[in-house]
């Protein structure tokens, strides 16, 4: 059995504990690559919808440029049946007239629509009037009055045509365009202050809320262009930018923002002026009668979209909704070219640069959209700025008070998020994946090293086979012993006591490898035990000897004969340095000294061996 080998803990983990922090790092950045993919929370979604989105973020932005107009006139209707003929009303007049979309293409105010929303055609108008709920009742009033029926008129029926089916004769004078425009809730916010029953006119809704009147600047007719450009008595409004639509291609992806008349349900003005997002896909490249192009649209377009922006995916207006297919109404629709809007433009010398307002609106909202480090401040500061200088911009208030808390939240944290890291979420999540797997590669080529050092350590300590000493009442050595002899044992198979030897001779066996030859008449170097004591087993400086109290420490005091020590089995056997010897032997076997020739006639004095060297 050879010695233990002393482990060296602080060596043998050496490699694991050097790389135990870059690899708890690498961990780290692996986990929250991981992490930061997973989904937020619904609750934790900033308003604006998808912000990822370069197109969504086009719009978001554009939106608030957005307007809805209406078109108004005072009209009356003189009718004649049966025999009679009336001017309706008896007093004041009706408020007949149409409702359509534009936007701000200017920062002075200047809005581009359809020609055909501000400049409604008299047969439309015409059949408008018959609709409104009171010419209908005054009408019904009238015929009942004057013909008679068996069966009385309603509302209904002259809403649905009894008049023109009846053949009479009727006509109608109209007051020149009122031309109104409100902004969208998307710049007013929800319309506070104004009230409207579910049951109330669309026209009963729009004019509880603030609107600004407008008068024409340009137009170019139905026939031609379908364009008008008007004007509103406001400064540093928010605008859209034209792009030429030369660049179109069928299949491309179109955006129109607008109010389609499908939208209204109720008269509530905020619901009103809430604009509709609608994507279309270009069909087809046409031209009008004139040569002009049309651009034909496959989506939902529906009447009151009409004069409204189509954006494209940099959020530039590139067509005006114009008109319909004549079969289903929001399936087919064709858009006027915003190159021909350009031209009414120049023709009026309107400067597009954007305004004040917009640069700022365009740089907090691009701030707020960001994913880098900080930008939740940097929105915050600017909406919080933009909100002071525009107090009427509403519909910053969503964005402004999210900012406002995103901020708080950056400052007090230090995690990562999704929307600080501007990877596209597989990106992340590959980076992730590859980071685990270098992790792990890591660790096996670091255990890896670690078992090859071991073995290389095990092989550099391990003793070189000696031949074996017997040790029969030789005590165990104990930890922390001096240096090893070159003649050290193999193996300690623990402490005994000793014993006097049945054939008188002490228990040192002869060693199986005699002394090289040539050095057989060298006197050894003395050399420190290695954690033992041939007399007795006890440590050295630890107990007292057995024979004449306690043992100074240090080797030497077991390196020398004492006077009056006692020889066991043969008085001659003894070597200079006082180890005991076999009576045929010429050195000690201990020490390899010669023989003591000095004390060859001393005898032994059995009252001086110690009770437990006597034989038992």
């Amino acid at each position: 059995m050879r010695s233990a080998v002393p482990r060296r803990p602080d060596r043998d983990h050496a490699g694991l504990a050097t790389l135990r922090r870059p690899l708890m790092a690498l961990f780290t950045v692996a986990f929250l690559a991981i992490a930061t993919t997973l989904p937020v929370a619904a609750k934790d979604r900033p308003p604006g919808g998808v912000l990822t989105n370069p197109v969504v973020r086009a719009i978001d932005m554009s939106t608030p440029a957005v307007v809805r107009i209406a078109t108004l006139y005072s009209a009356h209707l003189t009718l004649a049946a049966c025999g009679l003929t009336v001017t309706l009303p008896a007093s004041g007049a009706y408020t007949v007239g149409g409702l359509g979309s534009g936007a701000f293409v200017s920062a002075q105010g200047d809005v581009l629509t359809a020609d055909h929303v501000v400049d409604i055609d008299r047969a439309s108008l015409d059949d408008e009037m018959f609709g409104v709920r009171q010419v209908g009742t005054d009408v019904a009033s009238f015929l009942n009055a004057a013909c008679r029926p068996s069966v009385p008129v309603t509302a209904d029926d002259v809403a649905n045509g009894i008049v023109q089916f009846n053949g009479f004769p009727f006509s109608t004078k109209y007051s020149p365009p009122r031309v109104l425009v409100w902004r969208s809730e998307s710049y007013s916010g929800a319309i506070t202050g104004a009230s409207s029953s579910a049951n109330a006119s669309l026209l009963a809704g729009l004019m509880t809320a603030p609107y600004k009147e407008a008068h024409v600047l340009a137009t170019s007719s139905f026939g031609e262009d379908d364009l008008a450009l008007i004007h509103v008595d406001l400064t540093d409004t928010p605008s859209i930018q034209l792009d030429s639509a030369r660049q179109l291609a069928v299949e491309d992806a179109l955006t129109v923002i607008g109010f389609p008349g499908n939208g209204d349900f109720n008269g509530d003005p905020t619901n009103l002026l809430t604009p509709s997002v609608n994507n279309v896909t270009i069909s087809a490249l046409k031209r009008n009668d004139n040569g002009s192009q049309l651009i034909q649209v496959g989506g939902n377009v529906e009447h009151g979209d009409s004069g409204g922006p189509a954006l494209d995916t940099d959020g530039h207006i590139v067509g005006i909704v114009s008109f319909g297919g004549s079969d289903t109404q929001g399936i087919t629709a064709f858009l006027r070219s915003s190159d021909n809007a350009m031209s009414l433009l120049n023709s009026e010398n309107i400067d597009t640069k954007p305004g004040t307002f917009q640069a700022l609106w365009q740089q907090a909202f691009a701030d707020y959209a960001d994913t880098t480090p900080g930008h939740w401040h940097a929105a915050a500061r600017e909406m919080d700025a933009l909100s002071a200088k525009y107090p009427e911009f509403h519909g910053l208030d969503p964005y402004r008070a999210y900012a406002d808390n995103a901020a708080i939240g950056e400052a007090s944290s230090s995690s990562f998020s999704l929307s600080q890291l501007p990877l596209p979420l597989p990106v992340i999540a590959a980076i992730g994946a590859g980071l685990v797997l270098l992790m792990l590669l890591l660790i096996l080529l670091a255990l890896r090293s670690l078992s090859r050092s071991r073995k290389r350590k095990r092989a550099q300590t391990a003793p070189a086979p000696l031949a074996v000493w017997s040790n029969a009442g030789i005590s165990q050595g104990y930890p922390g012993a001096g240096a090893a002899s070159p003649y050290a044992p193999t193996a300690y198979n623990g402490p005994a006591q000793p014993a006097h030897p049945a054939n008188g001779q002490w228990p040192y066996a002869q060693p199986q490898q005699p002394y090289p030859q040539g050095e057989q008449s060298a006197q050894p170097q003395s050399q420190p035990y290695s954690g033992y004591a041939p007399y007795g087993g006890a440590p050295q400086g630890s107990r007292s000897h057995p024979v004449s109290g306690p043992v100074p420490s240090g080797p030497s005091s077991y390196d020398s004969p004492r006077s009056g020590s006692w020889q066991d089995g043969n008085s001659s056997a003894r070597c200079v340095n006082g180890h005991p010897m076999q009576a045929n032997a010429v050195r000690c076997a201990v020490c390899g000294a010669e023989r003591d020739q000095s004390n060859l006639s001393a005898t032994r004095d059995a009252s001086s061996v110690p009770p437990w060297a006597q034989n038992r």
